[in-house]
């Protein structure tokens, strides 16, 4: 019997007026006995689920359970054959859903999430047909993967709410070596968080997958997270999540210099260099070092694999990841001292992070908050030569050691390599699932 897996679909939308080409990718999923592929067509679906009221099942996918956090629509014929097997999942659900507002430091505010299970059709998408939420395929939650039942059923609602709420920080991560054409960053937390939920053994499945070079879906991108995880922990992942949001970065909102008013895809679209050094250099202020050598040595920014049409590199570069970082510290100390940092945050949050640079402050150690450090009263990275590092703000995560130790969407994604993180609010354009084997074309 050949290797049993599943595909996951999710709609590839873009802001309106942004003009940027879609990426390649091949979505593949292996069903039993059989290889199975996948393509994506999104055209009038965004009108099909704005007619549907979130969280309300019907006939198709009748209510099976509710709690303050989900709801699962489950299909009949899946409820009748294996309704131990889906009910065993229910607990699960909300679990995921509380691990990951603590994670990504985000409730969303249109809870319920409905969970739905479909009829066996070998993918998973988000949303839901019935709204906000997920849907995966029926028989992902009694098959079985590496001698663990319900693998599939574990990592598929997981991996789709991993991108789902690393929307709610901000759309648009890059589609080149975070999620789209690939999933390094959701496959690595699929394991990490499986773990924290008590799931060793299909962690530890999910671990093999990837980290493990004869397995056949080896990348090194996802051993890139691991490492970043083991390192730093949620508490890293959670820290930088919380500087995005409190900066008020929109990954969509990044502009082409030296003007700053369009946008062009490998200038300051998705994917670029710009965007990949804005996302290394807040993933190193989380972490605490600059985590940009780390990232290049896994190939971030060369060239993915299967991608068609043009590519320029997007690597990150340590110079201009440390100056966001500095520019990111230099507008918090201002912001502490009183200063007006409106411009320096516009500036910033468009991609200008040259002219987002403020004056140092009169009293740096008193102003420069805890993820950042002091060099002759600047408020700088805090892997910058001769700085000296502040002491952790008030409150701030512990050290490494546990899964919380100390030292984050729409999303169309592949658990075997591409997804794309994408808030609720902007996953109305469903993904239209047709069976059979195509790339999907630059537009």
């Amino acid at each position: 019997m050949a290797e049993v897996r599943y595909a996951v679909a999710r709609s590839n939308r873009r802001p309106s007026g942004t003009g940027l080409p879609r990426p390649q990718k091949e979505i593949e999923m292996r069903l039993i006995g059989r290889l199975l592929p996948l393509s994506l067509a999104v055209a009038g679906a965004a009108l099909t689920l704005a007619a549907r009221p979130a969280h309300a099942c019907d006939e198709r996918a009748p209510e099976r359970y509710r709690s303050a956090t989900t709801i699962w629509c489950v299909n009949p014929g899946i409820w009748a054959g294996h309704q131990a097997e889906v009910e065993s999942f229910f607990p699960y659900g909300d679990k995921v859903v509380a691990k990951l507002e603590e994670l990504f430091a985000v409730t969303p505010d249109d809870l319920p999430y409905t969970i739905e299970v479909m009829e066996p059709n070998g993918y998973a998408m988000t949303p839901s047909n019935y709204g906000p939420g997920v849907a995966v395929t029926g028989d992902a939650f009694y098959n079985d993967f590496a001698g663990v039942q319900g693998y599939w059923g574990y990592l598929l609602v997981l991996h789709e709410f991993v991108n789902q709420w690393t929307g709610l920080v901000t759309g648009g991560w890059p589609t080149d070596w975070w999620a789209d054409h690939r999933s390094p960053f959701p496959n690595s937390m699929d394991e990490q968080i499986m773990r924290t939920l008590g799931l060793n053994e299909a962690a530890d499945a999910q671990h093999s997958r990837f980290a493990d070079r004869n397995s056949g879906d080896y990348d090194a991108q996802v051993v890139m997270f691991n490492h970043l995880f083991d390192a730093h922990g949620f508490a890293g992942l959670r820290k930088a999540f919380q500087l995005i949001q409190g900066d008020g970065l929109k990954w969509f909102d990044l502009k082409d210099p030296p003007a700053y008013q369009d946008q062009t895809e490998f200038v300051s679209g998705n994917p670029s260099a710009l965007l990949s050094n804005f996302v290394t250099a807040y993933l190193s202020l989380g972490a605490g070092e600059d985590v940009t050598a780390s990232f290049l040595a896994a190939q971030v920014g060369q060239r993915p694999p299967n991608w068609e049409g043009n590519w320029v590199d997007t690597s990150p570069d340590s110079q201009t990841v440390t100056a966001i970082a500095n520019a990111h510290c230099s507008i918090a100390a201002a912001a502490a001292a009183g200063t007006a940092v409106t411009d320096a945050r516009s500036a910033l949050r468009k991609g200008d992070y040259a002219s987002a640079q403020v004056a140092a402050t009169a009293n740096c150690a008193a102003d420069c908050p805890g993820e950042c450090a002091c060099k002759e009263n600047a408020c700088v990275a805090p892997w910058v030569t001769g700085a000296t590092p502040q002491p952790p703000s008030s409150g701030a995560d512990a050290g490494p050691g546990g899964p919380d130790g100390g030292v984050d969407a729409g999303c169309g994604c592949t658990v075997d390599g591409g997804a794309r993180g994408l808030s609720s609010f902007l996953a109305l354009a469903l993904t239209v699932v047709v069976l059979g084997r195509i790339r999907r074309r630059r537009a």
